[in-house]
């Protein structure tokens, strides 16, 4: 039986477009690495799962309805671990200020993934199971590409100070052009890229000491804490299992002392 006499041609594009939509939003994770996000005015944690692995790497997919919203890559670096770890607050470096301005570098474009959104879910839709046929249809590849284009020209005008190299640039023009469903994710494409050369502090616990409290630093401790113990697993040097273990307990204690 053939898969479009059971499921009409329509419904497939629809499926199609979710499906690459979803699996673009997933961002794989090395072992030390974690994300974070501007959330109402303060920063959060993105969560993520370390028991569902893709290719020996944690898997974390991006909430769909929070497509403005810029993530950036953090990492555990092995230099920090050489610190006593007894509170992270000792590793504080970088300032609010830093990051949020960071953060408003991405609003020129934070917008057009939602326009983009109304093309492929409402537009699309429109044209292929109403009345509105080729008209639709029309409209929703402006709203698709229109928007896809103007970040694109956005990346290139701003490339300097997000540290997109031409090669970076080029690659994600190709990939939000060629596969309108990428487009949805622009703003993250834009972010996770300036997450290698941007960033005012790349560090993880130098970085949680300075935008995280409350609910945000529990949750930062408990995947900090994660990745611990999935390091402690593989590691083989006793060294460096050493200092693990004390970062390990110096995370429990934060948290015990927290009271959660």
């Amino acid at each position: 039986m053939n898969l479009l006499d059971v499921v009409p041609t329509e419904w497939l594009i629809v499926l199609v477009v979710v499906a690459l939509a979803l699996a673009d939003s997933l961002v794989l994770l090395d072992s030390r690495e974690v994300l974070i996000n501007p959330a109402s005015g303060k920063w959060a944690v993105v969560p993520c799962s370390r028991i569902f692995t893709l290719r020996g790497k944690a898997t974390c997919l991006l909430n769909p309805l929070l497509l403005h919203r810029p993530v950036f890559r953090l990492t555990l670096g092995e230099a920090q671990l050489r610190h006593s770890p007894e509170l992270l607050s000792n590793f504080a470096s970088t300032s609010r200020q830093e990051w949020d301005e960071l953060r408003r570098d991405f609003n020129a474009v934070c917008l057009l993934p939602w326009v983009v959104a109304t093309g492929l879910f409402v537009l699309l839709p429109l044209g292929l199971f109403t009345e509105y046929g080729h008209v639709a249809l029309w409209a929703a590849l402006a709203c698709i590409y229109v928007p896809a284009l103007a970040g694109i020209c956005v990346a290139w005008r701003d490339r300097h100070a997000l540290g997109l190299s031409v090669g970076d640039w080029a690659s994600l023009a190709f990939d939000v052009l060629a596969c309108p469903p990428h487009a949805l994710n622009l703003v993250r494409k834009l972010s996770l890229l300036a997450s290698r050369a941007r960033l005012p502090d790349g560090d993880l616990l130098r970085v949680a000491a300075s935008l995280f409290s409350g609910d945000e630093e529990f949750e930062l401790y408990r995947q900090v804490a994660a990745m611990v113990d999935e390091l402690t697993v593989v590691e083989s040097d006793e060294a460096e299992l050493a200092t693990l273990r004390e970062l390990r307990t110096a995370l429990s204690r934060e948290i015990s002392r927290d009271g959660y």
